[in-house]
This record gives structure tokens, sequence and C-alpha cells, in this order.
């Protein structure tokens, strides 16, 4: 595959379909399988916020992963008490995700 900084963006999935796959899985593993026992009372509560990076960078994904996260300080957990960051362009390699 080429560098993180050529990635053409076309080639993964869209917003929608980015979010939706990820809703997929926080029901069916996440809480289906029971990996998290605190993630069931907050999803049906809807204070999971899901967002969609449109990131091809660490850096850029380490920038909006910031401004999340002051988000999530700033904000009642009655609102948001979890934010689940989805990025389909950028750290694809799981041994990439964790150096970062």
């Amino acid at each position: 595959m080429n560098s993180e900084d050529d990635f053409d963006t076309s080639d993964g999935p869209g917003k929608d379909e980015a979010i939706a796959e990820t809703r997929r899985w926080v029901e069916r593993a996440v809480i289906g399988l029971n990996l998290c026992p605190f993630a069931k009372a907050v999803y049906v509560k809807q204070q999971v916020r899901f967002v969609f990076s449109d990131a091809t960078t660490p850096e850029q994904l380490i920038e909006q992963l910031g401004e999340e996260l002051l988000l999530l300080r700033d904000t009642p957990a009655e609102q948001i008490d979890t934010t689940l960051l989805v990025h389909p362009y950028v750290l694809r390699d799981f041994l990439d995700y964790n150096d970062l």
C-alpha cells in the first residue's frame, strides 16, 4: 500500500457507512459479547458520540482527537459519556495504531 499521505479516500467507506458499521460492531461485539460491561447503559441512553474523521495522516487524527477530548471534558456526561472516533483512512494497520 502507498504511504498514508498518498491514501485515496475514495477507496474507503463514506461517513454514513463507516458510522453504521461502527454502530453494528458496538451492538454485536462490544455490547453483544459483553466486552465492556458499561457500554450498553450509555449506548441505550444515546450518550455515545460517533465522530467520523476524514484524516489521512496521524497528525490530522491527533488534532481531531484533541478536539474531541476537549468536547468530552466540557460536556456533561449525561449528554456525551463516550466518543468513538471512526478513522477509516489513517492507521489502518493495528501495529501502526498501537504505536501511536
